[in-house]
């Protein structure tokens, strides 16, 4: 029996000796140019506000989770955009001190914010929301 590639498994006690491709990590390791949001604190699902349902390209299975960038606007607040660049809508202002270390570290370091977000309502009606850090203060 050949020996199985690089990225396989095979299965031991198997006479036929099947294989199967070995998982692949496809997930939020963000790039060295990225900063993971938030750094501390437990997650908790916060609603973006204004948001453009249009804009959205990432899944609709309720389920999954995408990454999106957090980038402040010149009006103090925190817009979150698409992978893409597209504004998906702004975080709510009581939040916006709760990302702003995080924020302020990403512009040091020259990289982007990167969050988790998710939808979450009916389909008709669905919100966008934003994983961020609970430090229960």
């Amino acid at each position: 029996m050949a020996a199985p590639d690089e990225g396989t498994l095979e299965v031991p006690g198997s006479p036929t000796g099947p294989t199967f491709r070995a998982m692949t990590q496809t997930t939020l390791a963000p790039a060295p140019s990225q900063l993971r949001v938030p750094s501390r604190g437990r997650l908790t699902g916060v609603r973006v506000r204004d948001f453009r349902r249009g804009a959205w390209t990432g899944p609709t299975d309720r389920i999954s989770r995408a990454d999106v960038l957090l980038q402040r606007t010149p009006d103090g607040d925190v817009a979150v955009l698409s992978r893409t660049g597209v504004l998906l809508g702004l975080l709510p202002t009581s939040w916006v001190r709760s990302v702003d270390f995080d924020l302020w570290t990403a512009e040091r370091r020259g990289a982007t914010a990167v969050a988790q977000a998710y939808l979450g309502g009916t389909r008709e009606e669905s919100d966008l929301f934003v994983l961020l850090g609970w430090t229960g203060r």
